[in-house]
């Protein structure tokens, strides 16, 4: 089964989707990075922003509404990032850093999808979307897979 732009944006939609809903919030996890000499020019090179604390969910779990808070008090301002680690439906933990850019600079997915080669792309991907007014309203994205 491949993951293309469906699946990155369906995995975008799932991680946030229904953070008040009746699923189990995770934990706080530990600030996660990916090491340099994996990551693409472009995620490593990307403008700092103002963390939130990373999140690490398990099956079924959905982003803590004080996480998803963290990251929209980033929008329209200093900007924010959050890091979430969820694991697919194999099990492999795959970890995106969700970023409102600073002002109007819109919203932002970067997705180490490199641990899931079998069944997924075995990249890095970058969903954009430069008109997002709310995480519900995101406008029209693009997808890329980075090199």
């Amino acid at each position: 089964m491949h993951r293309g732009p469906l699946a990155a944006g369906a995995l975008l939609l799932a991680v946030l989707a229904g953070c008040d809903g009746d699923g189990e919030d995770a934990a706080p996890a530990p600030e996660s990075e990916a090491p340099v000499s994996e990551a693409p020019a472009r995620f490593v090179d990307r403008t700092p922003l103002p963390a939130c604390p990373a999140v690490e969910l398990g099956q079924g779990q959905q982003i803590p509404p004080a996480a998803q808070s963290c990251l929209d008090e980033g929008r329209g301002g200093d900007g924010a990032e959050l890091v979430v680690t969820a694991p697919t439906a194999e099990g492999i933990a795959i970890v995106s850093y969700h970023r409102w850019l600073p002002g109007t600079g819109g919203y932002e997915v970067f997705t180490d999808m490199t641990p899931d080669a079998a069944f997924g792309s075995g990249a890095w991907e970058h969903t954009s979307c430069p008109q997002a007014l709310s995480l519900t309203d995101l406008g029209e994205c693009t997808y890329s897979e980075l090199i």
